[in-house]
């Protein structure tokens, strides 16, 4: 599952970070699609010091959790990379799918298939609710969601079976070369 611990420890995987880097990070890196406050980021911190998934730098080790620097430990990627094995190829506000292909470059391929499938098949389902709203007859705002929620579902149907397969195959490369 894809929860704050699991976005902190990806973050971490890219890198040391303080918590407020980690969450201005998250902001960059998914906009609002997975956001984070301090009061989930902070108490989440501290179950991975204290599960040794991350530690933090000896000189912040008196500090506050707020200027403390975290890097990830073993235990972590272990913990990080079993979360992201997990994760389902279902789109949220704050999407598990964004999340996890983020990170793709740590997913087995089995697994990224499996995101791409699962998402491809979620999609199409929309994609069919929203064809049979055309027969109805709607308001024009029942209408205007209908289209638009085709044009959206096509687009990133077109884009998951292009650009989805291929970074499959590019990080497939990347691990043998």
């Amino acid at each position: 599952m894809i929860d704050v611990r699991c976005l902190c420890l990806g973050v971490l995987s890219l890198g040391e970070a303080t918590g407020y880097e980690i969450r201005k990070r998250l902001k960059a890196y998914f906009g609002p699609y997975q956001g984070v406050s301090y009061g989930a980021l902070y108490p989440a911190l501290a179950k991975l010091l204290a599960s040794g998934e991350v530690v933090s730098s000896e000189a912040a080790a008196a500090s506050t959790l707020e200027k403390r620097s975290y890097k990830i430990t073993e235990k972590g990627r272990e913990s990080l990379h079993s979360s992201l094995d997990t994760a389902r190829g279902q789109e949220q506000v704050r999407s598990e799918f964004m999340a996890a292909m983020f990170f793709a470059d740590q997913l087995k391929k089995d697994t990224l298939d499996r995101l791409i499938d699962e998402r491809l098949a979620e999609l199409r389902g929309d994609m069919a609710q929203f064809q049979g709203f055309r027969g109805s007859p709607g308001t024009e705002g029942q209408r205007f969601v209908s289209r638009y929620g085709q044009v959206l579902c096509r687009a990133a149907i077109d884009f998951l079976q292009g650009e989805g397969r291929a970074i499959a195959s590019a990080i497939e490369r990347d691990r043998q070369g």
